[in-house]
Order: C-alpha cells, then structure tokens, then sequence
C-alpha cells in the first residue's frame, strides 16, 4: 500500500458543514480527498478517470488523513493511526482515565500491540500525550491552531461596511503533516493520482486558498501494516457508506462501535458554488464492526463501500448542475480485536 505524506508550509483551514471560520475541523476526511483529486482531474485535462456514475470504480481507494510527526526534513516520523471505539483504560488509575479518553490517534507500534494483538491490561497513562498516543517522545502541540482576525470589504459599486471575522487555522510544529494511504487497481492510475496531489500541493488544499492557506510538498513511500489475520471485527479507516442493507446487516451487531458524521456542504465548481448539495451519513473512522464474509480479503484487509451522487435537486426555473456531485464512501479495512 502507497503512502502519501503531506508536509504543509503554510497553515490549514478546514471548513465545516456549518461553514464557520471561526473554527476549524482537524481532520481531512477521506471524501473530501477524493472530491479534491477528482476536481484536479477535471482540470488538468483527466475528466476521462472521473467515475461517469456511482457504481463505476474510481481504480483506487484511500484512507482518511491522520498525523504523523517529523522534527525535521529526513529525520524519523511518527506516524498515527485513529484510535478505534475501544478504551485504553485498562488498569490505569483511575485519575488518569481523562487523559486517556482524550486519546484520538495512536502510533502504530502501540496501535499493533493494543488493537491488532489485543494486549491492552496495561497502564498506558505514561504514553499519552493530548490527542496523541505514543511510546516516542512526541510534543503534544505538533499539530496546534491559532485564530487570526480577518476583514470582509464590500465590493466596488456594493454598500455597506467592512465586516471583521476570525479564522482558525491548523500550523504543523517542524516537518509535520498528514498522509493516506492509497490501494491502486493500475500503475495508471497510480500515476493519475500523483499527479493530481501534485497539482493539488500547488493549488493548496482546505479553505481560503485565494490567501495561501493549504499548501504543501507530498512525499510517496510503500507502507506494509504487516497486518495478522482478520479477526471477528474490523475498523475503517475511511469514511464509510456501505452498498446495501444487507452488508450492514452483517456488520452491526451487539459489539459493534460506531459514530455517523453527516457529509454535505457547498458545492465548489463555477457557476454552482452557491449552491448546497445534498446530505448523507457516514460512519466515522475508527467504528468497530463485526467482519462481513462477503468481502474479498487481500494482505488482511479489505475494501467496502459505495459513491452517493449529492447533486440537489432544484426548483424548476434555476440552473440545474449538470455533473455528477461525488461523495465516496468507499473504505479500507484492517482486524482488531476487542
């Protein structure tokens, strides 16, 4: 499986469903990465790789984007996992339980020993470090946010008054980031991808790109998770929107964890960006579900999931969008155990 680091070098906002500046979400979910490399394909001349209908395969699957830390260019990087809806409370006293409830991400030497090999008994209290896990020294401000004021000015001929605003924006301590995780079905459209996220580290990725927020260098590597053999559960590590009731059927039951995050927002292509699209619910990263035994398993691990067009359905009388509004909620899985 590739590995797609992105070391930023200007700051980061990411905007909500509510569309608040004021607050930025810190997480770049899987859809939205999918939706920026299909919007680069569109244009850089690749509108041809751009699934026609819902169930065309894009020919790759991603994970969400999660941290990793890196002091320095060519120094070690750690990098994280999201923790999966299971607790580390173990036997850590009790006064450490708040520490370990904020944990979000876990390294993946622990996260192989906690999740995959299930040896959780211990006091991991020691190894929490704010939304972060790790048995490495890793500063718990790596990735931090700041909010900055900002002015509104009417334009030129319109009334009114400048109107001031605040935007929270993420900063990346040294040569820190985000990186996915890409399972390809061709070298072409491995190449495809590339050149889409180096499109993507020019033009920049998130909100107010117009000012430099978002930008990037990206970095490839091959990654082996070295994952053990599935276990009776599994954890996405993408947003996922399964295909049918029938698969879901088979992966709820009375173990299961899990959390529904709605995905929506404004759509971002000429002369539509005013307009919203539709909503859906998608499980959230990190759900613990019972393994389905419909799934193809390859290295341990497994793809599930469908796309959802969010065009809007319009009065009669408006501009109808005239192209498909993609939302992928297709997954990678990998085993844990409870």
């Amino acid at each position: 499986m590739q590995i797609i680091r992105l070391h930023f070098t200007t700051p980061l906002h990411l905007g909500g469903l509510r569309a608040d500046y004021g607050t930025s979400e810190m997480v770049v979910h899987s859809d939205t990465m999918y939706s920026a490399i299909f919007q680069a394909w569109r244009l850089l001349g690749m509108e041809h790789l751009i699934p026609g209908k819902p169930d065309q395969d894009p020919g790759f699957v991603i994970s969400s984007l999660f941290p990793f830390y890196q002091e320095k260019e060519g120094g070690p990087v750690v990098n994280f996992l999201p923790k999966p809806m299971i607790d580390l409370l173990g036997n850590a006293p009790l006064e450490k339980h708040k520490a370990l409830k904020k944990v979000e991400y876990v390294e993946f030497i622990l996260y192989r020993q906690l999740f995959l090999e299930g040896k959780r008994g211990s006091d991991l209290s020691g190894f929490a470090r704010g939304r972060f896990l790790s048995e490495k020294e890793v500063p718990a401000d790596f990735i931090s946010t700041s909010v900055y004021p900002r002015v509104s000015v009417p334009k030129y001929g319109e009334g009114g008054n400048a109107t001031p605003y605040y935007i929270e924006r993420i900063h990346f301590r040294g040569n820190s980031g985000f990186y996915f995780l890409v399972d390809y079905s061709s070298a072409e459209i491995k190449k495809a991808v590339e050149a889409a996220v180096s499109y993507l580290q020019d033009e920049g990725i998130g909100t107010d790109r117009h000012v430099g927020n978002g930008l990037f260098r990206f970095a490839t590597g091959e990654l082996k998770l070295e994952l053990p053999a599935l276990s009776k559960y599994c954890t996405n590590l993408s947003l996922f929107c399964p295909e049918n009731p029938a698969l879901l059927k088979e992966m709820i039951n009375e173990d299961s964890r899990f959390e529904l995050i709605r995905r929506g927002g404004w759509i971002t292509t000429q002369p539509y960006m005013t307009y919203r699209k539709k909503s859906i619910q998608m499980f959230r990263e990190g759900s613990v579900f019972s393994l389905p035994k419909t799934r193809a398993v390859v290295e341990n691990s497994f793809k599930a999931g469908k796309t959802v067009d969010l065009r809007p359905e319009l009065p009669e009388g408006m501009k109808q969008v005239e192209h498909p509004v993609w939302r992928v909620g297709k997954s990678i899985f990998i085993p844990v155990n409870l």
